[in-house]
């Protein structure tokens, strides 16, 4: 007659047990890999969305040096209707968060960049589709003249939910639109100074770190400078 072999409570519990240790290391890093995946893809969405925009708002309104961009909240209301939003803010007031969150905004190493958003004098905002917050920062009126003429920048959230990091170059970002569409800060720049900028660690200014992190998303599909 053959002997049952099997395992010992001692021994199942120490196999669970390892299990559990593998799983505490490794959970929050594939969770955090995913996050950074799905953020990734969002930016890239956000951009295509934006440029979209920009192809049909020119395609009826002309070329962007010809708008009225005399007054707050003229460049956001000409690109809304090809925007799809859910929800417009013309203007948003400070105290609410009911298009984007009226929060601190800070460098990605946590460094004072901006204020509350009520900083910029009642701010023009929208909610997309995709839950992404969009604010006009500023507009240039008459963005005409040789080479690339930037007309207007905004910011996007892309979490879009009041209380989250609100860092550049993790949730939010910086976009310009230019006479030759939208490109993100530092589009033109060296890959050695998109890495810089976008480095928590970098030492050229206090304020900076993220501010090309949109960039560097677009060149190599991934955050990694988050590690």
């Amino acid at each position: 007659m053959r002997g049952i072999f099997g395992f010992t409570l001692s021994e199942v519990l120490i196999t669970l047990g390892i299990i559990g240790v593998v799983a505490a290391l490794t959970i929050p890093t594939l969770i955090q890999n995913a996050n950074e995946r799905a953020t990734v893809s969002q930016v890239k969405k956000v951009y295509a969305t934006l440029s979209s925009a920009y192809t049909l708002a020119v395609q009826e309104n002309g070329p962007p040096d010809t708008w009225d961009l005399s007054q707050r909240g003229n460049l956001i209301k000409i690109l809304a209707p090809y925007l799809n939003a859910s929800k417009t803010c013309f203007p948003q007031t400070v105290a609410s968060h009911d298009c984007v969150p009226n929060d601190i905004y800070t460098a990605l190493n946590g460094a004072a960049r901006w204020g509350y958003l009520g900083n910029w004098a009642l701010p023009y905002s929208l909610s997309l589709a995709n839950g992404t917050g969009l604010v006009e920062m500023y507009i240039y009126d008459g963005c005409s003249g040789s080479g690339t003429r930037t007309c207007g920048y905004f910011i996007f959230n892309v979490n879009n939910k009041k209380g989250k990091d609100n860092l550049l170059g993790k949730d939010h970002f910086e976009i310009g639109l230019t006479t030759k569409g939208f490109f993100f800060d530092g589009y033109n720049s060296s890959d050695s100074t998109v890495k810089a900028w976008c480095d928590p660690k970098y030492s050229g200014g206090s304020n900076t770190q993220g501010f090309t992190c949109a960039v560097y998303m677009m060149r190599w599909d991934n955050m990694d400078y988050m590690h």
